[in-house]
């Protein structure tokens, strides 16, 4: 499948590195963000892990946690053409207040 990303997607990941470094140290951001990338790499592989998000008001989404990160999700969604990814968030946020259109 062909690979998009969506601008909010690299904006969640580098605010997310940054708050990790920050919080749990570099090592921890960097392997982080390493998984993030491991994960969207899977899904490219097997789109349907993840769950269609009915509970969210941007129809078509779907999630799937970062490996080894069990608490933060990716948010993607399955086109003709491929599979893009919209965003990487920590579970704890209010996902119903996420935009998912930029």
């Amino acid at each position: 499948m062909k690979l998009f990303v969506r601008p909010l997607f690299y904006s969640d990941l580098e605010e997310s590195v940054a708050y990790l470094s920050e919080t749990a140290g570099p090592e921890i951001a960097r392997r982080w963000a390493s998984a993030v990338w491991h994960t969207a790499d899977e899904l490219n592989q097997h789109p349907f892990f993840g769950r269609e998000r009915r509970d969210l008001p941007f129809p078509g989404v779907r999630s799937w946690r970062v490996m080894d990160f069990t608490r933060w999700l990716v948010f993607y969604g399955l086109k003709p053409k491929g599979i893009v990814f919209y965003r990487v968030k920590h579970g704890a946020v209010n996902l119903v207040k996420l935009d998912f259109n930029s």
